[in-house]
């Protein structure tokens, strides 16, 4: 379908006219349906930060007037929105959403076709104590981990030493993406909760975290990560290799975007994974 707009009646204090104006959204609805890289990379996006609001039309016991579901994609930064929104080839209109503490960024796909390509994947409504990593395909599962990481994960040098964390409100997703990160050459970690088991987390530090870079990062265009976390990632790897002082490290960070990952023909450190690290 071709983007346009449409109207239809409507009421209520926001509609002073008595109609709304609707907007059609082109995407490629061949995305979700073939396994890519950068399908990978979005599917880890919207498991982390992205929601599905059901409509009557797949979920006719849904408490909801709108017949369409509607995928839903928030950040509170800018730039993965529209990363991805580009690599869907999105014509939605991209927003932000006032609301405290802090505003978030926001675009929204109402279609049933993307919410049951979604829901095969195993990205359904109200998933986030429920959540299961996908069947991604091992070759292409660093794209969906770094997708994954960069929407709910955090890495940051803390009391003189490089950490890497994932969090989620499931266990089950995190011990997925644990085994996953295992079979990719990764040392196997266990996962923490909370006292209250509110959320759980799991993560490398030291080395690991230069390892977990390499496998996430190494060779990928800038079409496909968030550079924040990429200039971190190179910024721990940098650190390994040269040891500066915790007062160095703020501008050692603002010149790191265009560093690359470095592989080695020597013994490999956990595995197949980014080779010996310095």
């Amino acid at each position: 379908m071709k983007a346009g707009k449409i109207t239809r009646p409507a009421s209520g204090p926001d509609s002073p006219t008595g109609r709304r104006t609707l907007t059609y959204v082109e995407y490629d609805k061949a995305f979700f349906k073939t396994w890519s890289p950068e399908m990978a990379y979005v599917l880890g996006w919207i498991a982390t930060d992205g929601h599905i609001n059901s409509g009557f039309n797949l979920y006719p016991e849904a408490k909801t007037t709108s017949s369409t579901s509607q995928v839903v994609l928030s950040q509170v930064e800018k730039e993965p929105l529209e990363k991805c929104r580009a690599l869907l080839k999105c014509t939605a209109p991209l927003f932000e959403k006032r609301q405290k503490p802090r505003s978030i960024w926001q675009f929204k796909i109402g279609s049933d076709e993307l919410t049951k390509d979604l829901v095969a994947l195993g990205i359904t409504p109200a998933k986030s104590l429920t959540l299961e990593m996908p069947a991604v395909p091992l070759a292409l599962a660093s794209h969906f981990i770094r997708g994954a990481w960069e929407g709910d994960g955090t890495i940051g040098h803390y009391s003189g030493c490089w950490t890497a964390r994932l969090c989620s409100g499931s266990r089950r997703f995190l011990e997925d993406i644990a085994s996953t990160l295992e079979s990719l050459g990764l040392p196997l970690q266990g996962i923490h909760d909370t006292r209250d088991q509110r959320y759980f987390s799991f993560g490398y530090s030291g080395r690991g975290v230069v390892a977990l870079g390499r496998l996430l990062y190494g060779g990928i265009p800038s079409t496909m990560f968030l550079t924040r976390k990429r200039v971190k990632f190179a910024a721990a790897e940098s650190w390994w290799r040269t040891a500066p002082s915790l007062a160095e490290w703020d501008s050692l960070i603002e010149t790191l975007p265009e560093i690359e990952p470095r592989r080695t023909r020597s013994r490999q450190m956990h595995g197949s994974v980014g080779g010996e690290i310095e």
